[in-house]
């Protein structure tokens, strides 16, 4: 247990891809991490092993960020910065269009000081994209559905409010701390006058 790990920032020993046997299931954040080529590995029966898709290719960490699994190393992040991504701090707000993106499109802020990640509630990034098509409150806050969510206790204007896939306005509450719908008594969606 001496030896040198040379800053790796692996939490257990990969090997070859092409003799390591698979991994059962299907690879989440928890449960894989890339090898310095965007390979996912896996720890299962005390044993490294590759996720592989069910054509038996490696599955690339590009796959698990954007849901493609067939995703090529043309999206793997550089070692540095993923490990910043993963090791920031999670910002505690959704992010408004002051975010910047990194190279991949993983959306960054700043608070308290220091950079933070946008995640959503199961540690997935937010993508410029997501900013782009308005899908950021639902997403930030679980994904909560329109009909659960609390109304918002202001009235929406087009700086304030995210429009999701259906169109429908989404706010942040400061007090409760979480995402609101801009919706009236009866759950119909409202909208701010036109500009």
């Amino acid at each position: 247990g001496n030896s040198d790990s040379s800053g790796s920032s692996t939490d257990f020993p990969t090997g070859d891809v092409a003799t390591a046997p698979s991994c059962s299931g299907t690879p989440t954040m928890d449960t894989s991490q890339p090898d310095d080529v965007g390979y996912l590995w896996g720890w299962q029966s005390g044993r490294a092993c590759v996720f592989r898709s069910s054509s038996g290719k490696p599955i690339y960490y590009a796959a698990l960020i954007s849901g493609d699994w067939d995703a090529q190393p043309g999206y793997v992040p550089k070692p540095s910065s993923k490990s910043g991504w993963f090791d920031a701090p999670r910002c505690s707000q959704p992010p408004t269009y002051d975010a910047k993106p990194d190279s991949e499109g993983r959306l960054w802020g700043y608070e308290n000081g220091q950079g933070c990640v946008y995640r959503d509630a199961r540690g997935y990034p937010l993508f410029y994209s997501d900013l782009q098509n308005g899908n950021v409150a639902e997403y930030y806050n679980k994904g909560s559905l329109w009909d659960n969510s609390p109304a918002c206790p202001n009235a929406p204007s087009w700086s304030n409010a995210r429009a999701d896939n259906f169109g429908r306005l989404w706010g942040w509450d400061d007090k409760a701390g979480s995402s609101c719908a801009f919706k009236d008594a009866s759950g119909q969606a409202i909208y701010p006058p036109k500009p």
